[in-house]
């Protein structure tokens, strides 16, 4: 249980603060009182009440910083006023925080179970990882490449050697991946907001003459965003350049490494 402190209390331990310069005792009582006043006023909950606490603690140099402005007579009536606007932002922050997870799980509803169809169930990654290492070296490279997974240990160690035998360096490989994967998410994640922006306003205006116009263009942007999901990262002539090898032989091991995955673990592939 917390203590309750009076008003009178709290002024003399701003006061004293302010004549020793020191806020260890303040930084213990003020979260408390503040958060206190504002419950004498509006309704909240004890959640609400530590949340007030812990972010007045965390700003509290800020907070001493603009009460240093107010005399005796108004210092109390600052932190009041203080933690009422510092609640309504939290409201506000908290509002919006619960309106954009409300929006991203309507439109997850709505998504077809397509939608992810060239990416691995994230449950199942480390069952897929000991099924990859089981692939011949090269097919598993092909298919990391495909789907973007991690070459790591004996598949790094061989796309060293080969890189290294067509005369190139890892070097290479990284800032291809690297420029590959920052245009990629930068794509995806343009798509996710013109869909979440769609969905907003189909949530927002349920009455509004252009709903249909907001669904088309909603189902328009998903469209967008499943090509991108679904294309392979690398494609078979960047795959094929990469490791210098022909387009042909790109086809054979992915083919093989998805028949064998298939048999091994059908349902580590949604592409499968």
């Amino acid at each position: 249980m917390l203590p309750k402190i009076s008003n009178e209390e709290m002024l003399a331990c701003i006061l004293q603060a302010r004549k020793d310069k020191k806020l260890e005792n303040l930084m213990v009582k003020l979260p408390i009182w503040m958060a206190d006043r504002l419950a004498k006023k509006r309704r909240v909950t004890e959640d609400e009440k530590s949340e007030i606490r812990l972010v007045v603690i965390e700003t509290m140099d800020k907070v001493w910083s603009l009460a240093g402005k107010y005399d005796e007579t108004q210092v109390l009536g600052f932190f009041v006023t203080y933690t009422f606007n510092l609640f309504r932002n939290l409201q506000r922050k908290n509002g919006e925080i619960q309106t954009h997870n409300r929006l991203l799980e309507l439109w997850r509803e709505e998504q077809p179970s397509c939608m992810h169809s060239v990416h691995f169930w994230e449950t199942n990654r480390d069952r897929l990882y000991v099924q990859l290492d089981s692939l011949p070296v090269l097919t598993c490279l092909v298919v990391c490449f495909q789907y973007d997974l991690p070459i790591l240990n004996q598949r790094k160690t061989y796309l060293e050697w080969r890189l290294a035998e067509i005369g190139r360096e890892f070097s290479y490989f990284q800032r291809i991946y690297d420029k590959k994967k920052e245009g990629w998410l930068r794509q995806l994640c343009l798509f996710e907001e013109r869909v979440l922006r769609y969905t907003r306003l189909l949530y927002q205006y349920p009455e509004s003459d252009r709903r249909k116009w907001y669904i088309h263009k909603k189902k328009e942007w998903m469209r967008h965003r499943m090509r991108v999901m679904n294309k392979s990262f690398f494609s078979e002539r960047e795959i094929a350049r990469i490791l210098g090898i022909t387009r042909k032989l790109v086809q054979v091991h992915q083919a093989k490494g998805i028949l064998s995955l298939q048999l091994k673990a059908g349902d580590l592939l949604y592409c499968a």
